[in-house]
């Protein structure tokens, strides 16, 4: 099973693929793509669109963990997060793959055991977890792999509870 998580930006937007198989989790890679904040909001959609075409139709996902918003103080900022959202939705769903959310609360909390923790906790938990060395990549790049890395530990609670009629 081939997850890959985005931290979704529509400057810079993360992303991380691991393969869930039945000895384990194991990284595949991570890292960013990015576009000039100099160019205008619509121009700019356009192409991190493009770009996020090409990402998921390489990987071909079985499954897609996208980040869930938070409001900030910028509504104007949430607005435009919720479009790059629904644009690596849709590209998810093109290729058939199954779409997760989760907030980086949540996942902070699965991996470090505290929902508080730093993005630099996490980053340093989530490499020794995977058994991969640091690279210089921004912390978006990490945060999309802690996404796909927490759902893969997810899968089995998630298989165990599936037709229970309990919701997770």
């Amino acid at each position: 099973m081939l997850i890959l998580g985005i931290d979704p930006g529509t400057q810079i937007l993360g992303f991380g693929i691991v393969k869930k198989t039945p000895h384990g989790i194991e990284y595949v890679e991570h890292d960013h793509l990015k576009i000039s904040e100099r160019m205008d909001f619509v121009p700019r959609m356009g192409i991190m669109s493009q770009r996020v075409e090409a990402l998921i139709s390489r990987v071909r996902p079985d499954i897609c963990v996208i980040e869930k918003i938070f409001l900030g103080r910028n509504v104007d900022s949430a607005f435009k997060l919720g479009h790059i959202r629904g644009v690596c939705m849709h590209e998810a769903l093109k290729v058939g793959a199954e779409v997760v959310e989760y907030t980086p609360r949540v996942v902070k909390q699965g991996i470090t055991g505290s929902g508080n923790a730093t993005k630099e906790q996490v980053q340093v938990l989530l490499y020794s977890q995977l058994n991969i060395r640091p690279k210089q990549n921004s912390f978006d790049a990490s945060d999309a792999l802690s996404l796909a890395f927490y759902h893969a530990l997810q899968v089995d609670v998630i298989k165990r509870f599936k037709g229970t009629g309990i919701d997770l």
